[in-house]
C-alpha cells in the first residue's frame, strides 16, 4: 500500500511544472528561513 502511494505521488510529481513546484515549496522555505533566524536569534541572545 506504501509502494502505491509513493508510486502515485512520485508520478503527480512528474505532471507538476517547476514553476507550480517552486511555489508549492516557497512557503515551506520562508518557515525554514524563519526557524533558523529565530534559533540563531536565542543562541546568540543567551551567550
Amino acid at each position: 500500500m506504501l509502494d502505491a502511494a509513493l508510486s502515485s505521488w512520485s508520478a503527480w510529481w512528474d505532471t507538476v511544472s517547476p514553476s507550480v513546484a517552486f511555489l508549492l515549496a516557497l512557503p515551506f522555505a520562508v518557515a525554514a528561513a524563519g526557524l533558523l533566524g529565530d534559533a540563531v536569534r536565542r543562541r546568540c541572545r543567551g551567550r
